[in-house]
């Protein structure tokens, strides 16, 4: 949900209003299973903290019949006020009344993982690659993932949109890319910016028609110092490995076999016929940088080279990482220009968790000024600057 909520925030990049959530379940998943007591109320901050200025539901009484009888509601069969669900709604409404004086503020996000609509169906459409899944979806998601899990504001926008404002932008599997597309990644690069994209990227335009000449194509070779000379798509279970530092990753999926003429090598693959072409690279365009990722991972390589460019880049976390947060655990931050807002969130079920902040700040829950959190299972706490 995470994704979605930065998804519809960066659509003006403005707060949003949640229109619909259920308190308990939908009846409509493969398996439709009820929000543990304490979920509930973090889903809904969950929005919150994300941007949205409401947190309402569907529906406010079951249907006593049909297709959504069994389908959460606020109001049970039982027609009665004193059951978890109805409780659970009660201590949202609580919360929600106690920050109230952040409806209306921003969320400043210095990184943005980039999301096409176009880019999607045409992949859907490819015949080639993997046929049973590109996985071009959860391939954003993972990216994005990795933002959610160090507590730093994303945001997910499309590759038309204005990226002046962001220190790091992510470009996964970006497919279809048309001279506008193109254009405007060049700009962000050579005004300053660093762009980290993924193979497949510039193969087609906006008629799904492939670009001659090379990929990637509409003059991002240029950016990139490199030209993507073939792909190979792996069988499921079949995993090679690229180094990084010192330091091998597996490798599941794709691997692009790269030609390079300006691009500085990060990393290369370790095994495979593709052994040892760039597996990663790195290229100054203008003022800029594109670091291009010709495989896909398992998920540590990713975190690795993120790991190596955020202190260049001044990209930190909304609270005090100095140790990593722990699993299931995120923080999330809001500001109306003079007053930051952070939210601490655990969503796990079952551990304790203590988390610091960067600054002694106001708890709004309980009035407390404090530098850490401790929250239990499906705990969260929302902190104001006092600076």
């Amino acid at each position: 949900a995470d994704f979605w909520h930065d998804l519809y925030r960066s659509l003006k990049r403005k707060p949003f209003l949640l229109m619909e959530s259920t308190p308990s379940l939908v009846n409509w998943k493969p398996y439709s299973k009820t929000k543990a007591p304490g979920l509930g109320t973090l889903s809904s901050i969950q929005a919150v903290a994300h941007g949205s200025d409401s947190v309402q539901y569907f529906q406010w009484r079951k249907s006593r019949g049909s297709s959504e009888k069994f389908h959460g509601a606020v109001v049970d069969h039982d027609g009665s006020e004193h059951n978890r669900v109805f409780r659970s709604v009660q201590t949202t409404g609580q919360v929600l009344e106690s920050i109230d004086e952040i409806a209306g503020t921003l969320v400043e996000s210095p990184v943005a993982v980039l999301f096409d609509w176009e880019n999607m169906w045409a992949l859907d459409n490819c015949q080639g690659y993997a046929n049973a899944g590109k996985k071009y979806l959860e391939t954003c998601y993972e990216y994005h993932r990795i933002f959610w899990e160090k507590g730093i504001n994303c945001d997910i926008v499309s590759p038309k949109s204005d990226l002046s404002g962001y220190k790091l932008v992510i470009a996964p599997m970006l497919y279809l890319t048309d001279k506008e597309r193109a254009e405007n990644l060049k700009q962000y690069v050579s005004g300053g910016g660093t762009l980290w994209a993924t193979y497949m990227l510039g193969t087609v335009d906006e008629n799904d028609l492939v670009h001659l000449g090379g990929f990637p194509g509409c003059g991002l070779r240029e950016v990139f110092g490199i030209t993507a000379m073939e792909i190979d798509t792996l069988y499921p279970g079949e995993t090679y490995h690229a180094d990084l530092d010192g330091q091998q990753h597996q490798v599941v999926d794709y691997c692009e076999s790269l030609d390079f003429v300006s691009a500085h090598v990060l990393g290369r693959y370790c095994d495979g016929w593709y052994a040892p072409s760039p597996a990663v690279t790195r290229n100054w365009y203008g003022k800029g940088l594109a670091i291009y990722q010709a495989c896909r991972d398992s998920g540590s390589l990713k975190e690795q080279l993120l790991e190596k460019i955020m202190p260049d880049l001044g990209i930190e976390s909304v609270v005090d990482t100095t140790s990593p947060l722990p699993h299931g655990v995120t923080a999330h931050s809001r500001t109306d220009g003079k007053h930051t807002y952070v939210f601490v969130e655990n969503y796990s079920g079952t551990d304790t968790v203590t988390v610091t902040l960067r600054e002694t700040m106001q708890n709004l829950l309980t009035g407390e000024t404090a530098g850490s959190c401790t929250l239990n299972p499906y705990g969260f706490a929302v902190f104001k600057s006092i600076r």
